[in-house]
């Protein structure tokens, strides 16, 4: 059950540098932060239309409460490819919808709250 989007806005972090300081993958692509638009949905997605400004989260497999090993194992462009580039495929789940000059500057302000 995923989504395809198209990249609009990239955000990179330290966590990019230090990612590629430590190249905990081989060839990782890296980024963790991107706004993108709908741009294809899985056949059993509901809730998503094309056109959606989507943003996906961080772990591709959390929402809230605790993080695990398992979960950590799941963190765009650090054990997982992540959005540095044109086209992402990830989970309909771990995404979130809002306007895209919010999604634009979501990234930064959790680089503040932190």
């Amino acid at each position: 059950m995923e989504i395809a989007s198209k990249a609009d806005a990239l955000y990179h972090t330290a966590h990019e540098l230090i990612v590629m300081r430590f190249r905990m993958l081989p060839n990782l692509v890296p980024g963790s932060d991107m706004a993108g638009e709908i741009i294809s949905i899985g056949n059993e997605v509901k809730g998503w239309k094309i056109g959606d400004r989507v943003s996906p989260n961080f772990w591709l497999d959390h929402i809230h409460g605790a993080s695990s090993r398992e979960i950590q194992a799941t963190a765009l462009g650090a054990a997982v490819h992540g959005v540095l580039t044109q086209y992402k495929i990830v989970p309909a789940h771990v995404s979130f919808s809002l306007s895209f000059s919010i999604l634009f500057v979501l990234p930064t302000l959790s680089q503040v709250a932190c």
